[in-house]
């Protein structure tokens, strides 16, 4: 009973109740400043990575006030630091796949590496982003059709796809420049005819090769349209180069005999 009443009358319950209820004030202070920016904002991606952040931020305050409170009522708080740093490693090395997740994803939200809806390409992947979580991405592949889900610690690096497709269209020097620009253009013309292609240009000579000149057309579609795209205007170009006479350029090679 005396030592209850000593503990009373001493100062550390009222620091320790002091302690928590500071930091109980300033964290409500920050949450509240937070819910309302998060509110007002329409970024979700960075509004997903404040609400972790938030998470991770109130478990760190808790322990913080908690370690503070253990030493003023005198609890061997080294002793605790050096146990749960045991454990904290223990853990670690279970948890550190999960852990890289989370850190990656956290990364991809806040910096905006890629939405929902983009279409992709990373390692030998290349799909729309069909959902985004702190533990994986999942992709639709614009090849097969098939569902894949990859963690975020596998991803270092990803290219957002743009909505354009450009086709190149190789002629022999036999034809002339002005013969090829013109396939080129009726190319262009009748391929912002295909279907899923917006619209259609003629950029002008692409390369100078060995045996053939590039002409390029940019293809203005959806990404994740291309590859149906891309057969559609590689039968065009076959189609107008029998009707207008053109060979396809091969590579030759010339026999001279002595």
């Amino acid at each position: 009973m005396n030592a209850i009443t000593d503990y009373l009358l001493s100062n550390k319950p009222w620091v320790s109740l002091a302690a928590i209820a500071a930091a109980a004030f300033c964290w409500t202070q920050l949450e509240s400043l937070v819910h309302g920016h998060l509110a007002k904002s329409a970024d979700e991606p960075r509004a997903a990575s404040l609400r972790v952040m938030l998470m991770v931020g109130k478990g760190v305050v808790f322990a913080a006030v908690a370690l503070f409170v253990f030493a003023v009522n005198g609890v061997d708080v080294p002793g605790i630091a050096a146990s749960l740093g045991v454990a904290g490693i223990i853990v670690g090395f279970a948890l550190q796949d999960l852990l890289k997740d989370l850190i990656m994803g956290i990364a991809i939200f806040w910096d905006g590496y890629y939405a929902v809806g983009d279409v992709v390409r990373f390692g030998g992947y290349e799909g729309v982003v069909a959902a985004i979580n702190f533990k994986s991405t999942k992709l639709r592949d614009i090849k097969t059709g098939n569902t894949v889900s990859i963690s975020n610690r596998e991803i270092s690096q990803a290219e957002v796809l743009s909505d354009w497709l450009d086709v190149c269209l190789p002629m022999g020097y036999e034809v002339s420049a002005q013969d090829a620009r013109a396939v080129a253009l009726e190319f262009a013309e009748r391929a912002s005819g295909l279907e899923n292609v917006d619209s259609a240009e003629f950029c002008g000579t692409q390369e100078l090769g060995a045996s053939s000149v590039a002409y390029l057309v940019r293809l203005h579609c959806a990404p994740a349209a291309r590859y149906p795209v891309r057969r559609q205007a590689l039968d065009l170009m076959q189609d107008l180069y029998a009707e207008r006479g053109v060979s396809f350029p091969y590579d030759r090679l010339e026999v001279i005999h002595a």
